[in-house]
């Protein structure tokens, strides 16, 4: 996808127990490329969680691929 072909909307939302991360990702063109972006976006969000708790998440093994997931 071209640069600028799509929009990420990221919302952080008071609760009761913490921050509630929203992301909302529009104008990806296909739902091979949704799913593809869902998982990249799964991953990297779990490895946040992560490094927001204290922890190290460790080496990234998806770190210099570049494609489908």
């Amino acid at each position: 996808m071209p640069p600028g072909s799509s929009l990420i909307e990221i919302d952080l939302l008071e609760q009761p127990d913490g921050t509630l991360l929203r992301l909302t990702h529009t104008g990806i063109p296909n739902a091979g490329l949704c799913a593809d972006h869902d998982a990249g976006w799964a991953h990297y969000i779990g490895r946040l969680a992560v490094v927001a708790a204290g922890r190290d998440p460790g080496p990234d093994p998806r770190r210099g691929r570049v494609g489908r997931a």
